[in-house]
């Protein structure tokens, strides 16, 4: 992430001489099957719900039209490989941005299914050149050369990585100026839902947890069927109105568990 943020910052004119964008990210599910408190997509919260394959097909042929690649496309959620169709977002991901070496598309994932994925899941990400983000938290019921021998063993490349904390940002009103400046030295996730592209996964799914600043939210993304690729450029690099209710200065860690809130029992 850390050289996506450089590389936003030092090379804005060769991404748009190039017709390019250094990140984008989309949920597959807005549902999870691991219930972690302090979710940055407040999945927890989230009902049931997967992302409709018609606009994703929409959205993506307008992205190929916008740029000539993306440096990089994760797929995540949620927890995406819930979503049963999966193997057809990925085969049109990759159709609409066909070369690897310029566009790495990723999978994220907690693991917990990977076991469990029929052989057309690993078909399907291995003729895409796909590859795996997986985040491993504390008591889950494999280790990490577990998931490194499973991806070997079907020509996946992957990177698994452990937490044991999550990171809480209040939702409390204060300078958008200096939240965006800040935010922009540890993080750059726009992220793409319903034609939209939008600064961050909280603009974009906040309702999930209140209805309260639908408005802000909207006004912090762009139409990418109406807007040009400079006109989203332009976007990603200035604060919008949802950057005044990120109060970094109260940034807190908390130790990784789950909440108390039930799962669904459906993705148990």
């Amino acid at each position: 992430m850390a050289k996506i943020i450089t590389l936003m910052k030092m090379a804005r004119k060769e991404i748009l001489r190039r017709r390019s964008l250094p990140y984008i990210e989309m949920n597959l599910t807005d549902h999870c099957n691991l219930n972690c408190e302090w979710c940055s997509h407040y999945s927890p919260m989230a009902p049931k719900k997967f992302a409709d394959f018609g606009q994703f097909q929409k959205d993506f042929t307008r992205l190929s039209e916008l740029c000539t690649f993306i440096g990089e496309i994760r797929l995540l959620g949620g927890e995406p490989l819930l979503n049963p169709d999966i193997n057809k977002f990925l085969k049109f991901a990759r159709e609409s941005f066909p070369d690897p070496i310029y566009t790495r598309i990723r999978v994220v994932t907690n693991g917990l299914l990977l076991s469990k994925m029929p052989q057309s899941f690993w078909n399907t990400m291995k003729s895409s050149a796909i590859a795996l983000d997986v985040t491993v938290y504390p008591g889950m019921p494999f280790e990490i050369p577990d998931i490194e021998r499973l991806t070997r063993s079907h020509g996946i490349k992957s990177k698994i990585s452990q937490t044991h904390t999550f990171n809480e940002i209040p939702i409390k009103v204060s300078n958008k100026d200096e939240n965006f400046k800040i935010c922009r030295e540890h993080f750059f996730c726009p992220i793409l839902r319903e034609g939209r592209i939008y600064l961050c996964p909280q603009a974009a799914i906040y309702h999930l947890r209140s209805k309260d600043l639908q408005a802000e939210q909207l006004a912090s993304s762009i139409d990418i069927h109406t807007s040009t690729h400079r006109e989203i450029v332009e976007f990603m690099n200035k604060p919008a109105p949802f950057c005044s209710y990120c109060n970094w200065e109260n940034y807190r860690t908390h130790p990784w568990k789950r909440t108390r809130m039930a799962p669904m029992q459906e993705n148990v």
